[in-house]
């Protein structure tokens, strides 16, 4: 069971890398961000679909 979840994380961060990238650079920009800043990086999210 903990394998599988574990897997099933790998393959979800794998299919979200340029979102979690994308998360990252706007830390390193901005180092405090507010739910604001969030509403861009949602959206790219919603345009691809979860697995």
């Amino acid at each position: 069971m903990i394998e599988e979840a574990f897997a099933t994380a790998k393959d979800v961060l794998r299919e979200r890398i340029a979102d979690l990238r994308a998360g990252a650079k706007l830390l390193l920009e901005k180092e405090t961000l507010t739910p604001d800043d969030f509403a861009p990086l949602r959206r790219t999210a919603e345009l691809v679909p979860a697995a």
